[in-house]
This record gives structure tokens, C-alpha cells and sequence, in this order.
């Protein structure tokens, strides 16, 4: 075992962490997402069985990414944010969905979700049947306050602010930071995403 996985083994354990973003068996059509609500890390994979690390023939480390999103609403017993392992098929359907968003990493503050499709059947080398092979697809959104956060900071010149009255709180998944930053028109459309995105639901924003 590595330090640095070693390292972040222990930083598990006491932080706790999201719990794993995971669909009902043969839910077909479901989605679950929202916002990133933390920056994606690598991590190598474990074997389920032994959980020691997995590497390829040549020695090299199956590495997989990990997804923190804002699934959603919090409440006392959930915050609602869940992890998505993303390796094999997955990685494909979260690859394709970002060059389609024209992005080439998932980033924190972007948005997104994924649907379970289908399962595809497993034959093993000895002839037997292997469990089926999950099939997702992916939709990703990046940060929609990105451009505007850099452009403020760099103490671009202000033209015109545009207020809204405070009796309009930002929704559950998206800091009040953020929120301020946004238009009226912004936050409709962030509400709108967000409408599909906090919860889990058989209707997919996609």
C-alpha cells in the first residue's frame, strides 16, 4: 500500500464521506446527480472480494475517479450528497458526456447526472455467466458561475448589478455565495436544473 493511499484511507475513516451513489437492481430509466459539490479525486481500485489494490498484467494501478454530488436535499439523517465510482462502462458514458459539454475534466460547481440504461450479459473465460454489465449513460454541465467568478476577481470593471430581494434564498445544494452571484434569470434556470438534479427520479434531465 502506498502513503498516499494509505493517507487517504485514514482521512476516510475519521471524515466519514459520501455514501455511494448506487441504482435499484434492473431500475432501468433512473438517474441520479446535482452539483459536484468537491473537487473529483483519483483512487486506485480495490477488489470487492480481497480489497487489496488492483493492478493491470504489467503492474500498473487500476486507478478509478470519484464524483461527490449533491443527490439531494440534506436532512438530519442524510446530507445527501452521493459518490460515483467512475471505472469501466461508466467512465466511457461520464467521458463522452463531457466532450459533448465540450470540458475535458468533471469540476467542481459543475452538475452531473447519470441514468442506469440497460444490462448487457457477462460471459466469463470458463463458459460461465459472470454478473451483468451495467450500462449508463451521462450528462454533465459545467460551473455556470465559472466566467463570472474569475471576471469579478480580477476586479473587472462593474457596469450594472442586477438585485434580488433577499426574501429569495438559495436552494438546498448551491452555497449562498454562488447564489448572490447569480441574475433572476440565472437562478430560474439553476432552480430549474436543480428540480431534477436534489432528488432521485424516474424522470431524467436527459
Amino acid at each position: 500500500m502506498t502513503l498516499s493511499t494509505a493517507a487517504q484511507t485514514v482521512e476516510d475513516f475519521f471524515a466519514g464521506g459520501a455514501k455511494a451513489a448506487k441504482f435499484e437492481d434492473r431500475a432501468y430509466g433512473s438517474v441520479i446527480g446535482g452539483e459536484i459539490v468537491a473537487d473529483p479525486v483519483m483512487r486506485q481500485q480495490r477488489d470487492y472480494e480481497t480489497d487489496e489494490l488492483m493492478t493491470y498484467p504489467d503492474g500498473n494501478p487500476m486507478m478509478q475517479m470519484l464524483i461527490t454530488v449533491q443527490a439531494q436535499p440534506a436532512t438530519e439523517e442524510d446530507d445527501g450528497q452521493r459518490t460515483f465510482y467512475v471505472k469501466g462502462q461508466l467512465k466511457q458514458a461520464v467521458g463522452e458526456a463531457l466532450r459533448k459539454a465540450g470540458e475535458k475534466v468533471p469540476r467542481r460547481g459543475g452538475f452531473l447526472w447519470v441514468k442506469y440504461v440497460s444490462d448487457e450479459p457477462v460471459t466469463l473465460k470458463n463458459g460461465k455467466r459472470g454478473n451483468d454489465k451495467k450500462i449508463h449513460a451521462a450528462k454533465y454541465e459545467p460551473p455556470k458561475q465559472a466566467a463570472a467568478g474569475q471576471f469579478f476577481a480580477e476586479g473587472g470593471p462593474v457596469t450594472s448589478i442586477r438585485l434580488t430581494p433577499p426574501a429569495d434564498p438559495a436552494p438546498p445544494g448551491v452555497t449562498a455565495e454562488a447564489w448572490a452571484a447569480m441574475n433572476p434569470d440565472q437562478r430560474i434556470q439553476m432552480r430549474e436544473a436543480l428540480s431534477g438534479a436534489n432528488r432521485f427520479t424516474d424522470e431524467p434531465p436527459f
